[in-house]
């Protein structure tokens, strides 16, 4: 006898056992564990738009104020040391840093 045909008794063995109602019952938790897991991934979706959504915006004024570092250094582009002199932008980038590890987000500052 092949290994299909004794797995295809095993199921039609186990399958003759269990009632009707116990297969309504198994489909419906089926169901509803479909759709729990279906709501928390939408909502993790959703939570993952705002981050990212945030991040593009704390990268927008990241930018803008790298471009006027640069035009009001002579075109340098602010170092390290630039950025943590100035007590709002090094916030600007701890909080983008936040919000890129909290939503996987892969831009670069």
């Amino acid at each position: 006898m092949g290994l299909a045909k004794i797995l295809r008794l095993s199921f039609l063995t186990l399958a003759a056992r269990v009632t009707p109602i116990e297969r309504v019952v198994e489909l419906s938790r089926t169901k509803l564990l479909k759709k729990s897991a279906d709501i928390v991934f939408r909502a993790m979706l959703d939570d993952k738009a705002v981050l990212e959504q945030r991040s593009s915006s704390l990268r927008k004024e990241l930018k803008a104020w790298e471009k006027q570092f640069s035009k009001a250094n002579g075109g340098k582009k602010p170092a390290h040391e630039d950025i943590k002199a100035d007590a709002d932008i090094g916030e600007l980038v701890e909080r983008r840093t936040d919000t890129i590890i909290g939503s996987d987000v892969s831009h670069s500052i």
